[in-house]
């Protein structure tokens, strides 16, 4: 199983948001799933732009707009495909 994170929360040092997003994407991922988490905005300065953090991969990416990416099926697109990108 696949599993993409969309967040605007720091990934993996952060605040509330992000622990509850880290406890979700370790348990899945201790259970098999292949778990990504892509991250939008800005970095906190404390976490890489990319990486693993316990079995679960991450990385920044910079969108010049950001509106409502749960209703826009260009980004989700653009989305899906960093993410196969990753894959090969």
């Amino acid at each position: 199983m696949n599993i993409i994170f969309i967040s605007n929360q720091h990934y993996p040092v952060g605040m509330a948001g992000t622990k509850r997003i880290r406890l979700f994407a370790e348990s899945l991922a201790d259970n098999r799933a292949i778990v990504n988490v892509f991250i939008f905005g800005k970095s906190n300065g404390l976490n890489n732009s990319s990486g693993i953090f316990n079995k679960v991969k991450y990385q920044f990416v910079k969108f010049k707009y950001i509106h409502s990416i749960l209703g826009n099926k260009y980004l989700n697109q653009q989305l899906v495909n960093l993410y196969n990108k990753q894959k090969n």
